[in-house]
């Protein structure tokens, strides 16, 4: 017997390493599982893509589920809904959104489908169970093959790019341009890194001119009130408006016409003044805001970038900033600490000795400075401001506008530790695993690096939560973040990386491995494995063998880096359309032995016998011209097919 099946070289895997879904489109799982029992697997994956189905899941068919698993030695996955992980959904007029209260929300909606999935762990086995967890559901980015910086061919460039605003989660999509300057037909490139810097500058510089704006339009107010002041004591000074004594116009000995003006402009005044005090504190509020983005300037991946000596020059500048402003807020508490603090003490020490008209008048002098405070607070306040908008011109813009990408990656891997460190408190570490699964390609974190960024990210998050909350030691929790989270590799969906514009099947199928080696230099990074094939430009759901992927080499790089886990065969569409089970052929495509031990026959063989019918089809009247002799023959050896009469006497059969 031959390893060379079809002129092929020979690849084989296990029966009992393949599996397959259940609907993902119906909360009856328990019915699905059965009907992938009965066709002799030994790999489940129980789930549902739609959070509302899989909500009408009853927790009794969870455990009935563990219970059936155990009695036929099943190994279980399961296939969460998809929600992202970063927080991200979808707004009314269809683009997405982000808040941090929207990322809490999906902490406690991904806990909710690990704890369902704990209810299929079975505590004195050792089955780990896969939790299916999609990496992101946004858009990050288009690649283009060929697409680079003609500058710098290492850089790699993007057709287009969604970036996020991280202080309201809005999103917006940045493109490639090639920009025709005045005066020359030289084109310029516009890409979509120079997009992002263009849009921060624009942002930085909207609010730049709002606080300029809001101090001018005080500024003239002021002017306005100066003089609404001077035309009081104008009015004063004529001796034609007289206050009785309780502070109130005389209308007796006052000039009506003087005593009127004089009203009228006080009221104007006031109304100028509340005016004043709406602006300053508008003013101080964008202040605030402003100063936070600069004082997070340090944290942004862009100056990281820089290079040392121009990031040196932004970082001494906006230290110094905010040095003097800290300083400014410190001179301020000092005073109240050196002006009031005595005084209470003094307070207290009078109250002891019974010396209550001392006591009263120390109380009144206290109430005197904390009423003078707020001025002084003020002062302290417009002081600061008044710097840091003469030196506004000097800052870098920050980055409001970052990749959505790296911000998925930084809020996803959030979300994911605490998922895990809520499931570690119930479980310890026979917590579900979380497996990570790359999308379609230009979602985010779903090629090879992206994704191994979200699970390393992630593991350092849930390490350090570890150690803060549970007081672990940072070599145990190493050890659990690794045995906890990690990711599944969707072959299928990565070979959707042929619609970036590659060409040819070959170059397809190189891409596809380098895109599996970036995923596993990490360690110990792929718990899981989805296969499907399809042809790269949509998800087609087919059973190994029927597209372009190149399943074989994937699994075999994996192995490369000591894969041994299930893989799950995802051909639904196939089932859907076809009414066919994908399972026959995924043994044949796999030459999985037909029994348990390592050898002959294998699936890929011809199991029965050797004949198969052709596809030529030879009219019935010719053998009736030609005898009898081929009645006992297949049809297309001359064999004639029974109708209404017997083949050999011609007598009716009835």
């Amino acid at each position: 017997m031959t390893n060379n099946f079809l002129n092929e070289e020979f690849f084989q895997r296990r029966a009992s390493k393949l599996g397959s879904p259940t609907s993902p489109m119906t909360p009856k799982q328990l019915e699905e599982m059965s009907k992938r029992l009965n066709e002799g697997l030994k790999n489940v994956e129980i789930g549902a893509i739609q959070p509302e189905t899989f909500d009408t899941i009853p927790k009794e068919h969870f455990q009935e589920v563990r219970r059936l698993a155990k009695l036929t030695d099943t190994n279980m996955s399961m296939h969460a809904p998809i929600v992202d992980p970063a927080g991200f959904q979808q707004s009314q007029d269809g683009a997405g959104v982000w808040s941090e209260q929207l990322r809490k929300n999906t902490v406690n909606q991904i806990s909710s489908f690990f704890d369902r999935a704990a209810y299929m762990i079975e505590k004195d086995e050792k089955k780990d169970i896969p939790v299916v967890v999609h990496a992101s559901s946004m858009f990050s980015r288009q690649q283009e093959e060929g697409l680079v910086d003609p500058n710098n061919p290492e850089k790699k460039l993007y057709r287009a790019m969604a970036a996020v605003n991280q202080d309201t989660g809005q999103i917006t999509v940045l493109h490639h341009k090639e920009r025709i300057r005045p005066g020359t037909d030289k084109k310029e490139l516009f890409d979509v890194y120079k997009s992002l810097q263009s849009i921060n500058k624009t942002t930085w510089d909207e609010e730049k001119l709002k606080l300029l704006s809001y101090e001018k339009d005080a500024r003239g107010l002021r002017e306005k009130g100066d003089v609404l002041e001077k035309k009081e004591q104008a009015i004063l000074k004529t001796g034609l408006v007289e206050f009785d004594s309780t502070g109130q116009i005389d209308t007796e000995k006052s000039n009506s016409e003087y005593a009127t003006l004089y009203l009228n402009t006080t009221k104007e005044r006031g109304i100028i003044q509340s005016h004043i005090d709406s602006l300053e504190t508008d003013m101080h509020s964008k202040f605030l805001d402003m100063f936070d983005k600069m004082s997070k300037i340090k944290e942004d991946t862009y100056f990281k970038n820089l290079d040392e000596r121009s990031w040196d020059i932004h970082s001494k500048k906006i230290q110094a900033l905010r040095d003097h402003i800290d300083k400014m807020q410190v001179t301020y508490n000092n005073l109240a600490q050196r002006e009031i603090s005595p005084l209470y003490s003094e307070l207290e020490r009078l109250y002891q000795k019974k010396d209550y008209v001392g006591f009263e008048a120390i109380r009144r002098k206290i109430e005197e400075k904390e009423n003078q405070m707020p001025e002084l607070k003020l002062n302290s306040s417009n002081e600061q401001l008044r710097f840091f908008m003469q030196h506004l011109g000097e800052l870098p813009d920050p980055q409001t506008w970052v990749p959505l990408e790296d911000f998925a990656r930084e809020k996803a891997s959030q979300t994911v530790a605490e998922v895990m460190l809520r499931q570690f408190e119930k479980h310890k570490d026979k917590s579900p695993i979380c497996a990570l699964e790359n999308w379609a390609p230009d979602k985010a974190l779903s090629t090879g690096e992206g994704l191994r960024g979200l699970v390393e990210e992630s593991r350092k998050k849930f390490v350090d939560l570890l150690i803060k909350e549970k007081d672990i030691s940072r070599s145990e929790a190493t050890v659990l973040a690794e045995k906890l989270i990690g990711a599944t590799w969707d072959v299928g969906h990565i070979n959707e990386i042929r619609r970036s514009g590659i060409k040819t099947e070959e170059e397809l199928k190189k891409r596809v491995i380098e895109e599996t080696r970036r995923l596993t230099e990490g360690k110990n990074i792929v718990k899981h494995l989805h296969i499907t094939d399809n042809f790269g430009f949509g998800d087609s759901h087919l059973p190994p063998g029927m597209g372009n992927v190149p399943i074989k080499e994937i699994i075999e790089e994996l192995e490369k880096q000591g894969f041994t886990e299930r893989g799950i065969v995802e051909a639904g569409n196939f089932v859907k359309e076809f009414g066919i089970s994908p399972t026959a052929s995924t043994f044949e495509y796999f030459a999985s032995p037909l029994y348990e031990m390592k050898r002959d026959p294998y699936w890929r063989e011809p199991i029965y016998s050797p004949y198969h019918q052709t596809f030529v089809d030879f009219p019935p009247q010719h053998f009736n011209l030609y005898g009898s002799s081929f009645t006992t023959l297949p049809k297309e050896f001359g064999g004639q097919v029974g109708g209404e009469k017997s083949r050999f006497a011609g007598t009716p059969n009835d």
